[in-house]
């Protein structure tokens, strides 16, 4: 196909190429977006170079017609998909298979790995391998997106017991090797094993908490009433919002509004006058507070105290160690996982917008943030179950 570089599209070039460029023309925005012009419409595409086993696949990924999907908006699909190449995931892929290749559980993608992987090995290394990957039968059933190298952890803590580091190795060497397969294949969008190694442990900067684990520490936290009610409602608060602790504990009555639910964030790290509207969850919560009408502020302690009662809740929940600012990065990953998107989830949490992005979005998304934080209140409920947390601090009141 003919090729047309320009430094950025305009409205003007597109509309030339419309007029007078031939059928199967293109022209290049940037970022290896390009515009096509067909027998009677214009298409945006994506040049998609992506690293395979087989080596670097080049192929033309279409995202969009215009006008239906204008410049701005082609850029930022643009981004997206880059976005997913330098993770390592084929767009092609995920876009392809979607609804018939995410959600499969181990067992399935185990059969259609080893169906390629039996083909090239000898009946010794097969054997081997079936010995090895029998641990791996507690995944079975989990769907791959839901494993988690806390999962594979466990597993290879297990085999260590046992006092076999050499089937721990192997069998370390055998998964990661089923993830990269999945990941490539689009079973999955991200690989829990990429950092995995035989002395791997979680670093601070890693922590973010697994569905279970954050589900266990509310379970006890709002129901517990040898911890202040503030405190639970804080710490909750903290999961909700996704705030830093200092700019939830700073947070004046005088910028809440508990009937539409509109707060404002006197000043963020980043942001001055940070406006977000609160899910419905938070503001029964809100409410039960006794500092409401009677104090300046909602909390009336430090955020020294919520650090440290978080760390010393870690031990009496026998909850992993995490700190206040791990629930943001919990918050973000878990969201993510769930499918939303990721510049709302950034806006959220109050981070300067960066690269083309800035130039160019405007809008602080308050009503797709405040979506995003309904959405996420939600999800915790579900953990949470049939008592959820407005129900556990209402009832922990009772007794």
């Amino acid at each position: 196909m003919p090729q047309i570089k320009t430094n950025q599209l305009t409205v003007k070039s597109i509309n030339d190429l419309h007029k007078t460029a031939k059928i199967g023309a293109l022209l290049l925005d940037g970022n290896n977006l390009y515009i096509k012009k067909n027998a009677n419409s214009l298409s945006w595409y994506y040049r998609v170079a992506f690293k395979s086993n087989t080596g670097i696949k080049r192929t033309w990924l279409a995202i969009g017609n215009y006008p239906q999907m204008s410049i701005l908006a082609a850029r930022d699909k643009a981004l997206k998909v880059k976005d997913l190449i330098n993770r390592g995931i084929n767009p092609i892929l995920m876009q392809a298979n979607n609804n018939d290749r995410l959600g499969k559980p181990f067992s399935y993608v185990l059969k259609e790995y080893q169906q390629g992987y039996f083909k090239a090995i000898s009946q010794n290394t097969k054997r081997n391998y079936i010995n090895v990957i029998r641990h791996a039968v507690p995944l079975h059933n989990v769907t791959m997106e839901l494993i988690t190298e806390f999962d594979i952890l466990d597993i290879l803590s297990t085999i260590k017991k046992a006092g076999t580091d050499t089937v721990a190795k192997a069998f370390l060497m055998y998964i990661k090797k089923i993830f990269t397969y999945a990941k490539t294949e689009g079973y999955i969008l991200e690989n829990p094993t990429r950092d995995l190694s035989f002395s791997y442990s979680a670093v601070q900067r890693d922590r973010y908490l697994q569905p279970k684990e954050l589900k266990q520490f509310l379970e006890l936290l709002l129901s517990d009433v040898g911890v202040p009610l503030d405190i639970r409602i804080a710490i909750y608060s903290l999961v909700v919002l996704m705030l830093r602790r200092s700019e939830l504990v700073e947070l004046e009555w005088q910028h809440v509004d508990l009937k539409s639910g509109r707060v404002i964030v006197a000043r963020t790290k980043t942001i001055k006058n940070f406006t977000l509207i609160i899910p419905s969850q938070l503001i029964k919560a809100w409410q039960l507070l006794t500092t409401q009408g009677q104090a300046t502020t909602l909390f009336n302690f430090t955020d020294t105290t919520v650090y440290r009662n978080i760390v010393n809740l870690c031990i009496k929940y026998q909850v992993k160690r995490f700190t206040p600012h791990d629930l943001r990065r919990t918050a973000m990953s878990l969201l993510a996982e769930q499918g939303q998107d990721y510049m709302v989830i950034d806006c959220a949490l109050a981070h300067t917008i960066k690269g083309v992005n800035k130039s160019y979005l405007k809008s602080n998304l308050l009503d797709k943030r405040a979506e995003l934080l309904q959405f996420w209140a939600n999800y915790i409920d579900n953990l949470l179950g049939e008592n959820t947390a407005i129900i556990r601090l209402k009832n922990s009141l009772l007794v």
